[in-house]
């Protein structure tokens, strides 16, 4: 374990020793009795612990009323060993107060991740509540259409949302009658309903694109439907089921070839000649893209995805990629470690940006997300904790990036999140409150 604590030390050495004058470098707490036996600190990166008991860790957040709130308490026996970040959900995530004390012969604990990356100042922003049916809504993909704003979201059939004003929101049916597509449970086994669903509009047609699949399998699959309006009053409307467009598997999986990436998380985005790609990926592989052929919205070349983002500092994944392009640049957007998991979620949102649809991109420290960068937009804050899988709503210059997260006032349920973003002068997004 003292060698734990000098990976430690010297992990945060090497993160500092990386060009960043602006950076702010992940804090660490490397603590083995009787030579360090407590700290505290506000954490500013995402970070995960281990230890031999006898110690003891505290991790709280300040809600929106001020409160401390404990994340979580955790007293370990002498001798007892864990290891948190790698096998369990529970993080360190930024702005957590973290508490951590050695106890006695044989305590240690380590807290913070050897070697991550450097990051600029996050700044702490709050989604007001909305009115409505805004509950119950993960991975929402928001469009504009005819005056209304609708979201799709994951969930049996895929839930539509509509609202005029961003405000006030209301139901508006789903897009498969049944939970999912029948080839859907065929192709995998033990699926409930879609996930991630994403809306973009070419070659005179809506495109919602989905994934299917189960909780931590590689195998998955991203579906198509398309609709020619989005107004369920206009008799033109129909969603028709195209069917499985890309998918993957694991090694152990006799159907097919076997992937280096997972088939989830669709997003679609147009280069400047108006061709489309997909966007895609998750945990295992990070995020890729494809092309696509704008007749079909099928991919050109499925075997050869490019690779756009990885996360190797803190032993979790990035997933939900969305890219827009804005003033010449293309901004992907990510969202970093853990969903899921109600207020103890430590999801959040990173941005990159490239002159190339395919990258490399590169974050405002030019940290390539290929090596762990991303310039943070969207953490924890109050109520409002793991907040994650964002789109973007464009209306001439006017954004607003669309999430969920989980409301720690409301029993940690997944709610509807939307701010506006604004632009540095140097060309970043920043979500404001």
């Amino acid at each position: 374990m003292r060698s734990l604590a000098l990976l430690l030390v010297a992990g945060l050495a090497a993160t500092v020793a990386l060009p960043a004058q602006a950076a702010v470098p992940p804090e660490s707490c490397a603590l083995v009795y009787p030579v360090a036996t407590s700290c505290t600190y506000v954490a500013a990166d995402v970070a995960s612990f281990v230890g031999t008991g006898p110690f003891h860790l505290r991790v709280s957040y300040t809600d929106s009323r001020g409160r401390s709130r404990t994340r979580y308490d955790i007293d370990s026996p002498a001798g007892e060993a864990t290891v948190i970040g790698t096998t369990d959900a529970r993080q360190i995530g930024i702005g957590d107060t973290v508490e951590g004390e050695v106890l006695g012969p044989g305590g240690a604990l380590g807290i913070g991740n050897p070697g991550a990356v450097p990051h600029s100042p996050v700044r702490m922003v709050e989604a007001p509540r909305l009115d409505g049916d805004t509950t119950q809504v993960h991975d929402p993909a928001i469009v504009a259409s005819r005056g209304w704003y609708y979201v799709y979201s994951t969930g049996p059939g895929i839930p539509i949302r509509r609202s005029k004003d961003l405000v006030r929101w209301e139901s508006a049916g789903r897009v498969f009658g049944a939970n999912s597509p029948p080839w859907a449970p065929q192709l995998v086994p033990g699926t409930e309903f879609p996930w991630a669903p994403d809306l973009s509009f070419f070659a005179g047609r809506w495109h919602l694109y989905y994934a299917v699949s189960t909780f931590g399998s590689k195998r998955a699959v991203i579906g198509l439907a398309t609709n020619v309006t989005l107004d369920p009053s206009d008799r033109r409307f129909g969603w028709r089921d195209e069917g499985p467009v890309l998918d993957s598997r694991d090694l152990a999986d006799p159907s097919g070839l076997p992937s280096d990436y997972v088939a989830l998380d669709p997003n679609v985005v147009r280069d400047a000649s108006g061709t489309p790609h997909l966007v895609f990926g998750s945990f295992y592989g990070g995020l890729r893209s494809l092309r696509l052929n704008p007749a079909s919205g099928r991919p050109v070349l499925p075997l050869l995805p490019v690779p756009l983002a990885t996360n190797v500092q803190e032993y979790t994944g990035v997933e939900a990629g969305y890219m827009i392009n804005r003033h010449g640049w293309y901004y992907l957007f990510a969202s970093y470690d853990y969903c899921c998991r109600g207020t103890d979620s430590t999801y959040n949102v990173r941005v990159g940006r490239s002159r190339s649809i395919n990258g490399p991109f590169i974050d405002d420290l030019g940290i390539p997300m290929l090596a762990g960068g991303g310039r943070y937009v969207l953490v924890s804050h109050g109520d409002m904790r793991g907040p994650g899988h964002n789109s973007v709503l464009r209306r001439g210059n006017r954004f607003d990036i669309v999430f969920h997260w989980y409301d720690a006032a409301n029993s940690g349920i997944p709610t509807l999140g939307i701010l506006p973003l604004r632009w540095t002068a140097d060309g970043w997004p920043v979500a404001r409150d």
